[in-house]
């Protein structure tokens, strides 16, 4: 089967294609959890963790079902026309990729990084916390500032500067969330798109080794039959020999017989 025909090779360069931007969306990730842990930074690397993993879990989906494929052709390359070298090249393709998803799920989901997401939401709710009590400390400090004469004077609101600098760093890390999250959104449809295709040609591979494989046992029912036939035919020919032989043996006695009578009656006349 050549390549143009074959459905493995459709299903390979999608493999290949989404294992193409595993491995980009994994060198953003390497960068992100060799970053200072701040809360930003954190949350960014538990989108794209939990990303990398849906998305890895998907293709290792596709890879199941073509390591399946291979091992029903390796059972019996001559049915599918697939030579033993084919066979060994699907193999190691379908084992290469498997041991790449499996190396950047191993590092993607481990403790280490799950210990450094868990530390940036503790402390994110921790200056949560001391960012609503600081407000109420301060003001319960400044009250009023009291003058010469006894006279109160207006209160002094240091902290407003500080609050308005708060504000605009939460506006700032909500939007730049927000952007975050619609480029993963842009991602996952796109990867979502590439797995849909990835089943659709792994349905059609099933389908048309299924047919195939009815193909091959209507030939060898076909055989079979002939075989029997054959058998027949042969049985036959071989009683028709058996009977011509016995005729032949019975005319050469009776010819020599006749000859005998005749040589004798040839000698007493």
């Amino acid at each position: 089967m050549n390549a143009s025909g074959d459905p493995f090779y459709v299903v390979r360069a999608e493999v290949q294609h989404s294992m193409s931007k595993i491995q980009d969306a994994y060198a953003d990730w390497i960068k992100l959890a060799h970053a200072d842990g701040t809360t930003a930074v954190a949350s960014d690397l538990e989108l794209k963790t939990s990303a990398l993993l849906g998305t890895l879990r998907s293709v290792e989906w596709d890879l199941q079902d073509l390591d399946e494929t291979v091992r029903v052709v390796e059972s019996n390359p001559a049915r599918f026309n697939v030579s033993a070298l084919e066979a060994q090249e699907r193999r190691e393709f379908v084992s290469e990729m498997q041991s790449q998803a499996a190396k950047i799920k191993k590092h993607v989901g481990s403790t280490e990084v799950k210990n450094k997401i868990d530390r940036a939401r503790r402390n994110a709710k921790l200056q949560q916390s001391a960012s609503h009590q600081a407000p109420a400390a301060r003001s319960g400090s400044s009250g009023s500032v009291k003058t010469g004469a006894g006279f109160t004077g207006p209160s002094v609101l240091s902290a407003a500067p500080s609050s308005s600098k708060n504000d605009d760093f939460v506006r700032n890390e909500a939007l730049q969330q927000d952007l975050i999250m619609q480029e993963q959104d842009v991602e996952l449809g796109e990867l979502g798109k590439s797995v849909k295709r990835i089943g659709n040609m792994g349905k059609e591979m099933h389908l048309e080794l299924s047919r195939q494989g009815e193909i091959l046992d209507d030939i060898d029912t076909e055989m079979d039959s002939t075989l029997s036939r054959f058998r027949a035919v042969q049985q036959k020919l071989n009683k028709m020999i058996e009977e011509t032989s016995k005729g032949q043996m019975c005319t050469i006695i009776l010819l020599t017989v006749a000859l005998v009578v005749l040589t004798m009656l040839v000698i007493l006349t």
